[in-house]
């Protein structure tokens, strides 16, 4: 045997190659199955792939399709028409009777005359025309129904900005929401460690005789609670983290980049409210309704007026055609319902009420979207508010906390306060992250109600306000 030379082996080698490539394959897996967004690439996202939306942009498309099919009304109606026919046996006129009376009256033997009898239409026969039908004249039912298609596709567009902006709230809460649970998450760690080094210096001030059994047991029933809530904390981010995946269609964790935002920098009220009332996609989609209802309300008029129609016919296979078919013909059609059994009549009677009530719709919606209006923006105002006064707060209980600590060291105060004074700074950074948050999707829900969540992004970009936890 060859001695074995120094350093690793072959065998080795090989082994410790094909481990680094399964630790480098994992952890490459893992940054692919995780997906990081700023919450701008995550709003793109959702517009590419979510199925609300695709659906909304079908709903478009398809209302304009029909809007084509509307104008098609204008124009002639041309087809081709061919059959081939059998009837039960070839027709004949047969005038054999007047050619006995001829021959009668002058004096001729009927027999020696030609027969009368002319086959018309032989028991099989085939026809093929072209034909065309031109409405010039409908009482106005085309150019209602084509305006009432113009109003379709104006609905169906709104309805699509509508989806838009639900979907960009939804984001937002759910986006915001996961960042939300994952602040929540370092915090009640923090509170973990903290009560967690608390318990290891009482047990060694119990052991060392400088502290009651019972302040020993009231840390570790702190510690057991900071635990609990550590752990639900962790779950509600993998609940917030399904729904954002939900809204993004996607199957990748989604790890969200941007931060929790707030900002002063928000219009006055009137301002707010005149934008509802002028891009509000609710009412706009309420507008395309009346209109709808407004034309429907005409054709149905146009029902008791004559509808005047040119037409036209060619034949254009003519051996089989009897004397008296016409290789083509051409005219002016007038056509007057005079009686229906009054369906006309309520149809119309339908359509008005429809207009009244779309009508009443759009009262309710106004009154219901000024108060949605002032909801939120007091709601917006209010989380400002809140987040302002925790400020104070929050250095406060840093100040507490850290006071609290020295003492207990010094044997000048019992676990019972360092422990409050901890969960009091940790309730303090919560309701300052809920309010931001609070005020994140209050935002949202505000631009969504005046039509204007395409400018959601902009406020993020104000930072008049810092936001540090």
């Amino acid at each position: 045997m060859y001695p074995q030379k120094n350093g690793i082996r072959h065998s080795e080698k090989i082994i410790l190659f094909a481990f680094f490539f399964i630790f480098v394959s994992g952890f490459n897996c893992l940054n692919i199955m995780a997906e990081e967004l700023s919450f701008t690439q995550a709003l793109e996202k959702m517009y590419t792939v979510n199925e609300s939306l695709k659906a909304s942009k079908s709903g478009v498309a398809k209302s304009e399709y029909e809007r084509k099919a509307a104008q098609g009304l204008y124009f002639p109606k041309i087809w081709v028409d061919g059959k081939h026919t059998y009837i039960d046996d070839d027709i004949v006129i047969d005038l054999n009777d007047i050619r006995t009376v001829i021959g009668t009256l002058h004096g001729i033997n009927p027999a020696i005359l030609p027969s009368f009898e002319s086959k018309v239409q032989d028991s099989q026969f085939s026809n093929a025309n072209i034909s065309f039908s031109w409405m010039i004249f409908t009482g106005g039912k085309i150019s209602a129904i084509n305006r009432a298609s113009d109003a379709k596709v104006i609905e169906s567009k709104e309805q699509l900005l509508y989806t838009k902006s639900i979907l960009t709230t939804e984001l937002a809460k759910r986006y915001y929401g996961h960042i939300l649970s994952m602040e929540a998450v370092q915090i009640y760690k923090q509170v973990l460690d903290g009560i967690e080094q608390h318990l290891n210096q009482a047990k060694k001030l119990e052991q060392s005789g400088m502290l009651a059994n019972a302040e020993r047991l009231h840390a570790e029933v702190a510690f057991s609670d900071a635990l609990r809530k550590h752990k639900k904390s962790v779950r509600e981010t993998q609940i917030v983290q399904a729904g954002l995946k939900n809204t993004l269609s996607s199957s990748e964790t989604i790890t969200p980049v941007s931060r929790l935002f707030l900002t002063k920098k928000i219009d006055s009220l009137d301002a707010y409210f005149n934008n509802a009332r002028q891009n509000n996609h609710l009412l706009k989609k309420i507008d395309a309704k009346k209109e709808q209802a407004v034309q429907s309300y005409n054709a149905e008029k146009s029902a008791h007026l004559p509808k005047v129609y040119l037409f036209g016919q060619y034949e254009l296979y003519q051996d089989d055609l009897t004397l008296l078919e016409p290789e083509w013909a051409a005219g002016v059609g007038v056509n007057l319902p005079l009686f229906e059994g009054f369906s006309h009549t309520h149809k119309i009677m339908a359509a008005k009420s429809l207009k009244e009530q779309v009508r009443y719709f759009e009262a309710k919606a106004k009154r219901d979207i000024h108060t949605l209006v002032e909801k939120k923006y007091n709601e917006l105002m209010m989380e400002i508010e809140q987040f302002e006064a925790l400020e104070a707060s929050t250095n406060f209980a840093n100040e507490n906390l850290r006071v609290r600590k020295r003492a207990f060291k010094a044997g000048v105060s019992t676990s019972l306060s360092v422990v409050d004074a901890q969960l009091a700074l940790s309730k303090v950074k919560i309701e300052k992250l809920n309010a931001v948050y609070k005020f994140d999707v209050a935002l949202a829900e505000l631009l969504e109600v005046c039509g204007l969540s395409e400018t959601y992004e902009d406020y993020q970009h104000n930072d008049d306000v810092e936001v540090q936890f």
